[in-house]
């Protein structure tokens, strides 16, 4: 008689084995997303993007109302030094600036937290590149601000979105396992490392930088220029807003506001299309300040450099940076010394 094969016979997964299989990967990957939300609190390869957390960090922990809050843009991240305030005007000055893309959505949202917690500052120092004013809001940069923090507390300008809108702005924000896929793919590949901090700033926010890229400043140069011979200026509806909400804030508090344009590499800044491009700008923001006596425009023309003192069009570096800085400061005891 032959030997009947042996039949393995599974038994089917009851409801409670498939509840607790479930629950283990769930768990699995809840901690896993904790562990990353804190990692990448404090380190991620993307700096550009890493700025906010390190900005607003400063922010949230001021001892008492600063003389100074500068903000906007990388432009001025790395482009003005906060010492030469206390050393020219007597004043403390904290460096706020993070990113283009984060609009004037978070000027008005750092002056506005500000506000709230220790008072109004005395002054506002804004700087933007010239491209930024047509930019759209981008959902999932925007999510590197702390949004719990400006929802909760309601912080302006209000532009309008929908509960869909701000859930998918705290799932950016919340979930790192989802959003930051791209950080994460360079740490396992090696391409960046582990627990080194993406951008070293000083105490009060300066972002230093040394060294000049001049045949990048010349590249990015050709770029830009291509774009304003192709581009009309059209300021968006979020930096409209974002303006908007920073004139009330400063005319209610009596916030001295005060706006400039970026450094500029001179071949950007000579070309006749760019020309053409910044008047439309100069025009734009001469209306926001008319008859406004809490806001000043400063630095026009812009202050420009040399392809070899610059690691981008709109980004100086070294001593560059301090001359920007004094230049500015100039800039506010003239205005200053005429009222």
């Amino acid at each position: 008689m032959k030997n009947r094969p042996v039949e393995e016979i599974v038994k089917p997964s009851g409801k409670g084995e498939i509840t607790t299989i479930f629950s283990f990967v769930l768990s699995v990957l809840l901690v896993l997303n904790v562990a990353l939300y804190y990692y990448f609190e404090k380190f991620d390869p993307r700096d550009w993007k890493f700025l906010a957390h390190i900005k607003w960090g400063i922010l949230k922990n001021l001892n008492g109302p600063a003389d100074w809050l500068i903000t906007g843009d990388s432009s001025g991240n790395q482009g003005i030094e906060t010492s030469p305030f206390k050393e020219e005007l007597g004043e403390t000055a904290y460096n706020l600036c993070t990113i283009g893309p984060m609009l004037t959505l978070d000027d008005s949202w750092m002056l506005e937290y500000h506000i709230n917690k220790y008072g109004p500052p005395k002054n506002v120092l804004m700087i933007h590149v010239y491209d930024l004013w047509n930019r759209k809001a981008d959902h999932e940069v925007l999510s590197e601000n702390p949004v719990t923090t400006i929802f909760k507390d309601g912080l302006g300008p209000d532009l309008g979105w929908s509960y869909s809108q701000k859930a998918k702005m705290l799932s950016y924000r919340l979930f790192p396992i989802y959003s930051k896929h791209h950080g994460l793919k360079m740490l396992l590949s090696g391409e960046a490392k582990w627990f080194v901090p993406a951008a070293e700033v000083d105490s009060s926010g300066f972002n230093k930088r040394i060294l000049p890229k001049p045949d990048n400043v010349i590249k990015d140069t050709e770029g830009h220029i291509k774009f304003v011979k192709d581009s009309a200026f059209a300021l968006s509806d979020e930096c409209r807003m974002g303006l908007k909400h920073i004139k009330a804030l400063v005319d209610k508090h009596n916030i001295e506001l005060y706006i400039t344009m970026s450094p500029l590499h001179d071949s950007l800044y000579f070309n006749p299309y760019f020309q053409k491009y910044k008047n439309s700008i100069d025009s734009m923001l001469y209306d926001f300040a008319q008859n406004d006596k809490h806001i000043h425009l400063i630095n026009n023309p812009p202050m420009v450099f040399k392809a070899e003192e610059m690691d981008n069009s709109d980004h100086v570096v070294g001593k560059a940076s301090h001359t920007f800085t004094l230049h500015l400061i100039n800039e506010i005891k003239k205005i200053r010394a005429a009222k």
